[in-house]
This record gives C-alpha cells, sequence and structure tokens, in this order.
C-alpha cells in the first residue's frame, strides 16, 4: 500500500500546514483577515485554531507513526539481516576455505611422504640390482681370468715341454755350422732337460 505522505514529502506538508488552516479558519474569505488584521491572533479563532492544529498534527504523527517509521524500521531489520547473513556466509566459506587448505596440505604432506617411500624404494633396488649385476660381471671376469690362466699355464707347459727338443736341434745345428763334430741330438735335449730341472 502506498501512503500519500512520505518521508520527503513531510517537510513540504509542514509548510503548506498553516495555510491550510488559515483558509479553512477565514472560510477562505478576504475581509475576515482583512477585518482586524491577522486572524489567527484573534481571541475568537483560538479554540478553532488549536483543534484543526491537533487535528493536523495527530493525523502527520499517526501516519509518521504508523507508517513511515515502521517501514523505515523494517528496511533498517532487512539491512541487518542481510548483512548479519552475508556476514554468517562469508564466516561458513573462510571456515571451509580454512577446512579445505588443511586437507589439501595434508594430501601434499602425504605425497611427498609416499614419493620419498617410493624413491627409497626405488633406489634401494637400484642397488640390489647393481650389486647383482657387479656380482655376475665380477663372478664373469674370474672365470674368464681363470681360463685365461689356465690356457697359459697349459701353453707354458708345452712350450716348456718342447723346449728341450728344439733347443737340442738347435745346438747341434750350430755345433754342425762351427765344426765338423757331430753331436746326438738326444744328448743334448736330455743334458738341457737336466739343466732345466735342476733345482734353483
Amino acid at each position: 500500500m502506498k501512503t500519500l505522505v512520505t518521508p520527503a514529502r513531510l517537510p513540504r506538508v509542514l509548510l503548506v500546514a498553516p495555510i491550510v488552516v488559515a483558509t479553512l479558519v477565514t472560510g477562505g474569505d478576504p475581509a475576515v483577515a482583512a477585518e482586524g488584521g491577522l486572524p489567527q491572533f484573534d481571541s475568537a479563532f483560538f479554540l478553532t485554531q488549536l483543534f484543526w492544529l491537533a487535528l493536523i498534527f495527530g493525523t502527520f504523527y499517526l501516519l509518521v507513526q504508523g507508517v513511515a517509521i515502521p517501514a523505515v524500521v523494517r528496511v533498517l531489520d532487512a539491512r541487518d539481516g542481510k548483512i548479519a547473513y552475508d556476514i554468517t556466509r562469508a564466516e561458513e566459506k573462510r571456515n571451509e576455505a580454512a577446512a579445505l587448505a588443511a586437507m589439501i596440505d595434508d594430501k601434499i604432506i602425504h605425497a611427498r611422504d609416499h614419493a620419498r617411500t617410493i624413491l627409497s624404494l626405488a633406489n634401494r633396488e637400484a642397488e640390489s640390482v647393481a650389486t647383482a649385476r657387479l656380482a655376475m660381471f665380477d663372478a664373469r671376469i674370474a672365470g674368464q681370468v681363470r681360463d685365461a690362466e689356465r690356457r697359459v699355464g697349459h701353453a707354458r707347459d708345452t712350450a716348456l715341454k718342447e723346449l728341450p727338443a728344439l733347443a737340442g736341434a738347435l745346438i747341434q745345428e750350430v755345433v754342425v755350422r762351427l765344426g765338423e763334430t757331430t753331436a746326438e741330438c738326444s744328448q743334448v735335449s736330455s743334458a738341457i732337460e737336466a739343466t732345466l730341472n735342476e733345482p734353483v
């Protein structure tokens, strides 16, 4: 419901009220106002003026008290309620954000711990694999070294066995070329073999 008198129109109504009162008192007749000067100062009109003054200002008071002020109070209450609701919602959102941030921090810490555990396990596995491969390589190299030593020993033994015969033949050839004396190849070989077998 739209009111006729609003707080913005109240000063204009208060300015117009004396003119309305004077018009009602004089009945709109300028002769009455000109007779004895200002009629509002005539004691014959005091009761009438007081009656209309009380009626008009009482009506204004009731309008302001019953219409304008409750409307303003309702607006203020609605604004206060809206502000309180917004503050409550902001607090709830802030608490939710804080809880979400704490949860994210916990997840980050858990992820870091999990990553460290995985990295540690990977390092251990890599170390074990590297150790196993090194052991395998060491075993392979040791086998190859043993085979090489065996081949070298076999070649040395073979060379030592063939050395007296080769040396005897070489010495016999040298002796034949140097002189006319001949020597038995077997005797030379026996002598060389005996020399090689003598203790050092």
